[in-house]
C-alpha cells in the first residue's frame, strides 16, 4: 500500500474522473421551477411563499 501511495504522490498513478453529465445548473433550475408550477403553482404565486424565496435564491445564486 506504502508503494501505492508513493507512485500516485510521484504521479505515476493518475486518478479517473467518472464518466458523467455536466451539472447543468440553469436547466436543473428551469426544470425545479417548472415541477413546482405543475405540482404546486400556489408555492409560486405568493413572492412571500418559502419556495418562490428558496428558487429566487437559487436562481441568484445565494444557495
Amino acid at each position: 500500500m506504502r508503494e501505492r501511495l508513493a507512485a500516485f504522490q510521484r504521479g505515476e498513478i493518475v486518478s479517473q474522473r467518472p464518466n458523467r453529465p455536466i451539472f447543468d445548473r440553469k436547466a436543473e433550475l428551469t426544470r425545479m421551477r417548472a415541477m413546482f408550477e405543475e405540482k404546486d403553482a400556489a408555492s409560486l404565486a405568493d413572492e412571500d411563499h418559502w419556495w418562490s424565496r428558496v428558487l429566487e435564491q437559487l436562481e441568484d445564486g445565494l444557495l
